[in-house]
């Protein structure tokens, strides 16, 4: 609780690991046995790629090797998705014009 009483919890609450005081980011395995309503772990976005996790989406990738040799921890799905949003250099550049 803050100051004024409000909740600041983050929706998935903590990373688990220990230590770490990162926001989770909701992980599921590709088997599952968990509902939507409860992932099998809840990362933050560093530990999730350590794990295996897609930090975007938080699915399990580990294993494919797009993901496993991707620096930025994003599965394809994501990292499309991601790049779709990401301005071109064409955009940038215009910023720059004198």
């Amino acid at each position: 609780m803050d100051v004024h009483g409000n909740d600041n919890t983050p929706e998935w609450g903590y990373c688990q690991v220990e230590g770490c005081h990162e926001a989770a980011i909701p992980c599921w395995l590709p088997d599952s046995r968990y509902g939507e309503d409860d992932p099998d772990d809840r990362l933050c976005a560093e530990h999730c790629q350590d794990e295996g996790y897609c930090w975007g989406c938080g699915h399990f990738w580990a294993g494919i090797e797009s993901f496993d040799f991707n620096p930025n921890g994003l599965c394809e799905n994501c990292k499309d998705e991601y790049a779709a949003h990401e301005p071109d250099d064409d955009d940038i550049a215009f910023f720059w014009e004198v």
